[in-house]
């Protein structure tokens, strides 16, 4: 959930460079296309929340780092409904009305006090960030979960010689036999029809609205609830409500000129890597589990060409019956 005061903030920043992103329906080049989305989103970003960035705060979701520290919510009140829980318990017994509503009570004051307190120690992390940066880098993030002072853990430079190894260009291999024979059913110019057909305002508002919140930032520090702020309910001539999103257009004219010039800017495909420990020897990269984060605007393109794939598949019946993983209704 958006702290109220940001989500004001960015929504107002977000109206305010619409007109230069109006601009880019105009423009051919999806190269420059995407970076005008991206400069535009990132400014408007950077300015309702150049405090934020990284964090979490504009979520009001605590860090890692934020959720060790102690807070005390315990208050004196709550130690009085206890006490009064556990001489109600030893009258009348656990099976009592009047003690199961002394329990009901005190779990309410207890999830009260622990809110009340969150939204507390969020609003002092805030103000310490925006009156002393430095102050609260020292306090945060002067560990060896952030700082990575393990020398054994490798470095980002053997982590870059690593990739280059894996994901270097493989030897030319022959094609085995019946592996570009056409598959029986398939129809490939009907199939490259609705993979290139043209995206629509409407196709992205199904997309953005099944976008889920509250996940990591990408590479440029966008979340999904950045892109999806600005929406409004609409009512179809039939009477259904329908949701659309401000940016859906221009989406799908980014998009659009990806699949016409039938290449994906580079901006699209950066990601951020983390390595994650499985198990053995902490020195070997085999040992770790990657996890990247892909850029929003790639992410979005992606469920866009898988919806179109898999709609196609169920259409002509091309999945094994006894498949259920990733399908719908299954």
């Amino acid at each position: 959930v958006w702290a109220p005061d940001c989500a004001g903030e960015l929504a107002a920043n977000l109206s305010a460079v619409m007109p230069v992103l109006d601009t880019l329906l105009d423009c051919d080049n999806p190269q420059q296309a995407v970076a005008t989305m991206h400069k535009c989103l990132c400014q408007a970003v950077d300015v309702s929340m150049p405090w934020a960035q990284g964090f979490g705060l504009a979520h009001g979701k605590l860090t890692p780092l934020d959720r060790s520290a102690q807070v005390d919510w315990y208050t004196p009140e709550l130690a009085r409904l206890r006490n009064r829980m556990g001489q109600l318990r030893m009258t009348h017994g656990a099976q009592a009305d009047v003690y199961k509503e002394a329990c009901r009570v005190y779990k309410s004051r207890c999830r009260l006090a622990r809110k009340e307190a969150h939204v507390r120690h969020i609003t002092t992390l805030r103000h310490t960030l925006r009156a002393d940066a430095k102050g609260f880098w020292r306090q945060y993030l002067a560990t060896k979960q952030w700082r990575g002072a393990n020398s054994n853990l490798p470095g980002v430079d053997s982590w870059r010689e690593y990739g280059q190894r894996l994901y270097a260009a493989p030897p030319d291999l022959p094609v085995p036999e019946g592996l570009t024979a056409p598959v029986e059913g398939v129809d490939p110019a009907r199939a490259q029809e609705l993979l290139e057909s043209s995206c629509t305002a409407a196709e992205m508002d199904a997309v953005l609205s099944h976008l889920k919140q509250g996940k990591a930032a990408d590479v440029y520090g966008l979340r999904a609830e950045h892109i999806k702020l600005l929406c409004a309910d609409v009512r179809t001539p039939g009477g259904m409500a329908v949701r659309e999103y401000a940016l859906s257009k221009h989406l799908a004219h980014i998009f659009n000129l990806c699949m016409e010039n039938g290449s994906c800017p580079e901006q699209l495909c950066l990601g951020r890597v983390t390595p994650i420990h499985k198990s053995g020897d902490q020195q070997v990269h085999d040992n770790y589990r990657c996890i990247t984060i892909e850029a929003l605007l790639a992410k979005v393109f992606a469920i866009v060409l898988q919806r179109r794939a898999a709609a196609y598949l169920e259409q002509q019946h091309l999945r094994a019956v006894e498949q259920c993983g990733f399908r719908r209704q299954r």
